[in-house]
């Protein structure tokens, strides 16, 4: 008897059982599909009002309408639209050279210029192995005139423009230096941009990563093998002002100072996690780690500093971060074009976070010496006193 009343209320239970569960997934499914005819109406309403517009200025519009335009005009406007301050429209020569500028090469005649105040342009920086380090084109140099016409008649955005262009093509620029103009002849070509700068200060290896691209791994390799060389102490990475969002780089990096672990995960729009980087330890360094970051440090710079501190034990040394955890992703589509939009976001798998605005609390804060003019280049270990108190702590832990 006892047997058949537990046997009865067994089966009064699953049946109970069936029954939530079928009327939970009934209601879960009926929200989702009430949703997606949310959706459905909403577009139709959208596109309705779109061809409502097109055919009003179709019908009355006096001149003459560029389709090729106009559609690259809505694909901009979509974009802009929908509230994403990651997202951009390219076109396909736009797309080419964002590509170039991942990849950390560009066509250049070697100078990176920045409006200057007196209305002329500044060569804010000058890439090695170009035509412009060639000619002798310095850091500070004015540039008056680009191809024969004056920065003030151009306007500085197009004489910016102007130093780009095809490879193998010339470009002339009038200098000017402690008040005497010179002319130089600069033919545009292949740049590899320096990604990643090392020097040993007090026998800590010192690196500085400006950004992830593809070059990045290639130069942080080359750079850490020869300080491992010269039997360094220690290991000061420079993240201070570095983003960027292109992983691959990043994860070959991880891999030559993390041990053996899952370090960082990607949390797409639906809330999924994905492994984002993960590393065998087999070629990780033993030196101890110090990260120098700062308010410019967002992104893939936070989440390295965030791995560096979790799973490899690095302290932190600095301003607070940036607070930015968002991953920009690209779809390229078949035209060529490509937009590129928020696609999740990226976290450390260990207790560091940051996101939302709320970055990397250092260990050690140390506020930069604004006043001085002190530059993240300056790596003499005196003037940099953020740099110093990392050479501190690298000292306190090496062997």
């Amino acid at each position: 008897m006892n047997k058949k009343i537990s046997l009865g209320l067994t089966l009064s239970i699953a049946l109970i059982a069936c029954a939530v569960t079928f009327v939970l997934t009934d209601t879960f499914s009926l929200r989702a599909y009430n949703k997606q005819i949310a959706d459905v109406s909403a577009r139709e309403e959208m596109y309705s009002g779109l061809q409502e517009l097109d055919s009003v200025i179709r019908s009355n519009y006096a001149g003459t309408i560029d389709n090729d335009k106009l559609l690259e005009s809505i694909e901009r406007g979509y974009v802009s639209g929908i509230g994403d301050p990651n997202a951009a429209f390219f076109t396909a020569n736009e797309y080419s050279v964002e590509r170039q500028r991942q990849n950390g090469l560009v066509i250049t005649s070697g100078i990176a210029a920045v409006a200057d105040e007196s209305g002329y342009i500044r060569a804010d920086e000058v890439f090695d192995n170009s035509a412009a380090k060639s000619a002798g084109i310095i850091v500070g140099d004015i540039i008056t005139e680009v191809d024969d016409v004056s920065v003030l008649q151009s306007g500085v955005e197009t004489a910016i423009a102007k130093l780009a262009g095809e490879e193998g093509t010339r470009v002339v620029v009038t200098i000017q230096r402690d008040g005497v103009p010179q002319k130089k002849t600069l033919i545009r070509q292949q740049v590899e941009l320096k990604a990643v700068r090392g020097s040993v200060v007090n026998k800590v290896g010192y690196i500085q990563i400006n950004a992830f691209s593809n070059v990045s791994s290639g130069q942080f390799a080359d750079v850490l093998s020869r300080m491992e060389l010269r039997k360094v102490t220690g290991l000061v990475i420079d993240l201070r002002g570095t983003g960027g969002s292109n992983v691959a780089p990043l994860r070959e990096m991880a891999a030559r100072l993390l041990p053996e672990a899952k370090a960082a995960v990607f949390v797409k729009a639906d809330g999924a996690e994905e492994t984002l980087i993960e590393t065998n330890g087999s070629e990780q360094t033993q030196l101890p780690i110090a990260v120098l970051v700062s308010g410019g440090t967002e992104r893939l710079g936070e989440l390295f500093a965030a791995m560096l501190k979790d799973s490899a034990g690095a302290t932190i040394v600095g301003t607070a971060t940036k607070g930015s955890d968002v991953l920009p992703v690209f779809h390229v589509f078949r035209d060529g074009n490509a937009v590129r939009y928020s696609g999740g976001r990226v976290k450390s798998t260990g207790a560091t976070k940051f996101g939302g605005g709320s970055g990397i609390i250092p260990d050690f804060t140390v506020q930069a010496d604004i006043s001085a003019g002190i530059e993240t280049t300056d790596v003499s270990g005196t003037a940099d006193i953020q740099l110093r108190k990392a050479l501190e702590v690298i000292a306190t832990q090496a062997k």
